[in-house]
C-alpha cells in the first residue's frame, strides 16, 4: 500500500513538472508578433516581399508602423527584420537564440548526399569520404566549419572587397576636399609613393575616417547576413517564433540621422574630433 502511494505521488509530481515545463517553454505563445504589412490567407506576405532595394522598403515600413522591428510571414516562414542598432547589440531575443546559418545549406547538402543526388562540391566530397574514412579530419563538425569558412571567403573576395573599394572611390570623387585631405595626410606621414599599412593606422586618422565613411556610406551588405532562431523568444513585448529568419537592416542603422547627420553625404569629417579619430 505504501509503495502504491509513493508511486502515485511520483506520477503526480512528474505530471506537475511536465505541465510547468510545457508552460515555460510556451510562455511566449500569448505574445503578439511584431507589426508588419497586412497578411493574406495561406500566402501571408508573399506578395509584399520587396524584390528591389528591400532595405529601403523595410525602413519605410518601420516609419509607417512606428516600430523598430517588423515581421513578415511567407508561406509559413517567419521573417523578422530589425531596424535599430540597439536591438542588434542589446536585444535579448536576437542575441540569446540566434545561431549562424551554415546549418541550412549544409544540412541540405548532407540530405542530397544521402539520397545520392548531391552536386559535386567540397562539402559533398568530404561527407562521402567520411562514411569510409577513420581520419578525424573528416568529422562532420570539421567539414561543416571548413565549408562555411570557404563560402565566407569566396563571398568576401567576390563582393565585399570590390564593392567597398568602389564605394570609397565614388565617395572621394563626390568630395574632392576629403580626397585632398587624405592625400596630404598620406604624403606628410608616409612620404611620396608609399602605401599605408595597418601598422600606421594610428598615425593616419583622416585616412582611417575615409575608410569608415566608405563602409557606412554605401553598405556592401545592406541587410547583413541572415540568422535564424532556434527557439521561441521575446523582444520588447513581441514574440519571435522559433525558426524565424532574422535580418538586420544595417543600411538603416548606418543611415540613422540621429547618429549620422546628413548620412547620404560622403563626409569622413564626421569621424574626426580635434584632429583625431573620434572613438565614438
Amino acid at each position: 500500500m505504501a509503495l502504491s502511494s509513493l508511486l502515485l505521488s511520483f506520477v503526480c509530481f512528474s505530471l506537475v513538472v511536465y505541465v510547468d515545463f510545457r508552460g515555460f517553454r510556451n510562455s511566449y505563445r500569448h505574445l503578439p508578433l511584431p507589426p508588419g504589412p497586412k497578411k493574406l490567407p495561406l500566402v501571408g506576405n508573399l506578395f509584399n516581399v520587396p524584390t528591389k532595394l528591400a532595405w529601403v522598403t523595410y525602413h519605410r515600413w518601420y516609419k509607417d508602423l512606428q516600430t523598430d522591428i517588423i515581421h513578415l510571414s511567407v508561406a509559413g516562414t517567419s521573417i523578422v527584420v530589425v531596424d535599430k542598432a540597439e536591438l542588434q547589440m542589446q536585444g535579448e531575443g536576437v542575441e540569446k537564440s540566434r545561431i549562424e546559418n551554415p546549418d541550412m545549406p549544409f544540412e541540405a547538402t548532407k540530405q542530397n548526399v544521402e539520397n545520392g543526388n548531391a552536386t559535386p562540391c567540397f562539402a559533398s566530397h568530404c561527407l562521402e569520404k567520411s562514411w569510409t574514412s577513420q581520419d578525424p579530419a573528416y568529422e562532420e563538425s570539421i567539414i561543416r566549419n571548413a565549408a562555411w569558412g570557404l563560402y565566407l571567403g569566396w563571398i568576401s573576395r567576390q563582393f565585399s572587397m570590390v564593392a567597398a573599394i568602389g564605394s570609397c572611390v565614388l565617395g572621394l570623387l563626390t568630395n574632392p576636399k576629403a580626397l585632398k585631405k587624405a592625400q596630404q595626410e598620406m604624403d606628410s606621414i608616409l612620404g611620396f609613393g608609399q602605401l599605408p599599412g595597418f601598422e600606421g593606422q594610428d598615425s593616419l586618422p583622416y585616412v582611417t575616417a575615409v575608410v569608415k565613411e566608405a563602409l557606412g556610406w554605401r553598405d556592401v551588405a545592406p541587410l547583413g547576413f541572415p540568422h535564424y532562431t532556434t527557439a521561441d523568444d521575446e523582444y520588447n513585448g513581441y514574440r519571435i517564433p522559433a525558426g524565424s529568419i532574422v535580418m538586420a537592416n544595417s543600411w538603416a542603422m548606418l543611415h540613422d540621422e540621429t547618429i549620422y547627420p546628413e548620412p547620404f553625404e560622403f563626409n569622413p569629417d564626421r569621424y574626426i574630433k580635434d584632429g583625431k579619430l573620434d572613438p565614438k
